[in-house]
């Protein structure tokens, strides 16, 4: 997780972090990154995109997560990174008390934005956020597809253990320099506290019997994730009377960061799954 992720994104200047004008649809027109508003930042904007995917971080994690990824992926895509509450641009707002809090004002922003093919895309935590907002989804919603990484079915997310301190570190998957950031001690309790605020929103989440989505659902897991193994991964058919494919790529937890090539192309072709369903997403 990228410690840059706690303030704002990285290698945006105060100017392409406003707001920006838009055209009729309301996608920026401008092709810096930028932020659209509190919610989201714009990595790589592509305005005449035909094709929306909405991300949703890791715990703790934000926006430049997608960085890589939006530069990686066809063109007829535009990548919209969510930025949490009490992280980068919006470090001093209270985290949500509950799941349910931070999905109801997640739906108020991310639905009316629904208005071409859209895909929800959420990497471990951020994958249970992608998949209660497909739920909450109305029936003219313009939803193609859902993309879950490294995180096991809703269902079972109640057997998760708790993490804090030292074990939480090392579920971090640092790297050397970050780990040599984490040694102050403002630093570490910046950085764990919103790691541990959206845990326990995961970790106190309860899945209520609902209806399968119609949604197509591609589940993406690393062979060496610590977390959850393919199998457990693959439970995620159950909740779609859908297309579900599973990619089993070869990476620990984090699949969807530095740019991996394995990560690019599994959701590349998860898009193109929804794609040859569709017939709306560009190669």
């Amino acid at each position: 997780m990228p410690i840059s992720e706690i303030w704002f994104p990285a290698g945006a200047d105060s100017d392409s972090l406003e707001a920006t004008d838009r055209g009729p649809s309301g996608a920026a027109r401008s092709h810096l990154p930028h932020r659209v508003d509190d919610w989201f930042w714009l990595p790589r904007p592509r305005p005449e995109a035909t094709t929306r995917l909405f991300c949703f971080a890791h715990a703790g994690g934000g926006p430049t997560t997608f960085t890589d990824l939006a530069k990686g992926l066809p063109g007829s895509v535009d990548v919209w990174a969510a930025q949490m509450p009490g992280r980068g641009s919006r470090l001093t707002e209270p985290c949500p008390d509950n799941l349910d809090e931070l999905v109801a004002q997640l739906r108020s922003t991310v639905l009316p934005r629904m208005t071409t093919s859209s895909v929800l895309l959420g990497q471990s935590f951020g994958a249970l956020l992608a998949y209660e907002l497909a739920r909450q989804a109305p029936e003219g919603a313009d939803m193609s597809g859902l993309i879950v990484i490294g995180l096991r079915s809703p269902d079972a997310l109640a057997e998760m253990s708790p993490a804090n301190g030292s074990d939480l570190v090392d579920r971090l998957h640092l790297t050397a320099e970050e780990e040599a950031l984490l040694r102050d001690s403002e630093m570490r309790d910046l950085v764990l506290s919103g790691v541990e605020a959206d845990l326990r929103l995961c970790q106190s989440y309860r899945h209520s019997a609902a209806p399968a989505l119609r949604t197509p659902i591609v589940a993406i897991v690393g062979d060496q994730d610590p977390a959850v193994t393919p199998d457990q991964m693959a439970d995620w058919r159950r909740f779609t009377t859908g297309t579900f494919q599973m990619v089993v790529v070869p990476d620990g937890h984090l699949v969807v960061r530095n740019g991996a090539p394995h990560a690019i192309s599994a959701v590349t072709e998860a898009l193109n799954v929804f794609s040859r369903r569709n017939g709306d997403v560009g190669h």
